[in-house]
C-alpha cells in the first residue's frame, strides 16, 4: 500500500491522445485492430538493443511505448496499464483459475534525456511495479482516489500487452492446438498496444476505440511508432527531443501536402502591415 501511495497521485491527467471525436460519458466500447509486421532488420534492431542493455521485451518496449506517448501527446508524465500473471508464488504456479491483476506504469521524462538513460531508471520503476502486483487494481483505485470521469477509465487510458504466439499449429501426445483468427469488434480500453512475439516474427497489433479514433489515425500512429522504434535503436543515446517519429511518407505530407492554399504578398508589405490592415478592416470581430 505505501508503495502505491507514494508512486501514484490524484491528480494523474487523462492522457492526450489526438482523438477524433469526442468522449462520450456512456461508451459502448465498440473497436477496431490494425496490425503491422515489423520490418526484419528493425527486429533485428531490437534484439541487439535487448542485448545491449540486458533488458526484457517487456521492459524495453513498455519504456519504448511510455517515452513515444510523452513525445506525441507533448506531455511529460505518462501512466500506461498492463496486466500481471501474480503467478509468481509456487503455491500457485500449477493452481487452476485467473489470478491475473491490472497495473499502472507511471514515466516522467525530460526531453533533455537520451532513451538510454531513460531505460535504465524505467527498468528499476517497473521492477517495483512487479514486486507489488499483488495489491488489487480496484483497491490502487480506491486508495489514490483519481479524478474521475465516465467517458474514460480512471488512472490510465492506453495499455501494453505482450503476448506469445504459436505459428499456425501446436502439437503434443494430448492435444492438438490450431490458431484461428477472431474479429472481436470490442475495445476495453482507449487504445492497446499488443506486442505478439513468435517464432519468426514480432507483430503489432493496435486495438483501438470507433468512438474515438478513424482507422487513419490509427495507421499513422502504428507507422510513427514503428519509426520511433527505429529511432531509439539506432540512437540510443541522443537526447529524446533530438529524435523523429514521423516517416518519410509523414515529413512529405506536413513539409509540402498541408500548406494549403497559396497567398501572394506584394513584396512592400510586412506582417505588421498586413496585421494593421487585418485589424482596420474586421476590428470589431471576436478574435
Amino acid at each position: 500500500e505505501s508503495f502505491w501511495k507514494g508512486f501514484l497521485n490524484q491528480e494523474e491527467e487523462i492522457l492526450a491522445l489526438p482523438l477524433d471525436f469526442r468522449r462520450t460519458n456512456y461508451p459502448t466500447f465498440a473497436g477496431s485492430r490494425l496490425e503491422t509486421i515489423l520490418p526484419k532488420s528493425l527486429q533485428k534492431l531490437i534484439n541487439k538493443a535487448l542485448k545491449n542493455s540486458k533488458t526484457t521485451l517487456f521492459i524495453y518496449m513498455m519504456t519504448a511505448y511510455q517515452v513515444f506517448l510523452t513525445r506525441y501527446t507533448g506531455k511529460s508524465d505518462v501512466v500506461i496499464g498492463s496486466t500481471a500473471a501474480n503467478r509468481t508464488e509456487e503455491a500457485f504456479a500449477n493452481t487452476i483459475g485467473c489470478f491475473v491483476n491490472t497495473l499502472p506504469y507511471k514515466l516522467s521524462v525530460s526531453e533533455e534525456d537520451s532513451f538510454a538513460n531513460i531505460l535504465i531508471k524505467n527498468r528499476k520503476t517497473i521492477l517495483d511495479v512487479l514486486d507489488n502486483q499483488y495489491y488489487p487494481f480496484d483497491k490502487i483505485v480506491e486508495m489514490i482516489n483519481p479524478n474521475r470521469e465516465l467517458s474514460s477509465s480512471p488512472l490510465f487510458q492506453t495499455v501494453l500487452a505482450m503476448e506469445d504466439h504459436f505459428n499456425d499449429k501446436y502439437m503434443n501426445s494430448f492435444f492438438t492446438l490450431e490458431s484461428e483468427k477472431v474479429d472481436i469488434p470490442f475495445s476495453n480500453y482507449e487504445l492497446t498496444l499488443k506486442v505478439k512475439k513468435t517464432e519468426d516474427n514480432l507483430i503489432l497489433e493496435f486495438e483501438y476505440s470507433n468512438e474515438l479514433f478513424k482507422e487513419k489515425t490509427i495507421e499513422r500512429l502504428m507507422h510513427s511508432f514503428t519509426e520511433w522504434l527505429f529511432q531509439i535503436c539506432l540512437y540510443p543515446n541522443n537526447a529524446i527531443n533530438e529524435l523523429d517519429y514521423l516517416d518519410n511518407y509523414q515529413k512529405d505530407q506536413v513539409l509540402n501536402s498541408f500548406h494549403g492554399e497559396k497567398m501572394h504578398i506584394p513584396s512592400d508589405e510586412s506582417i505588421i502591415s498586413l496585421f494593421q490592415k487585418m485589424v482596420k478592416k474586421y476590428g470589431n470581430n471576436i478574435a
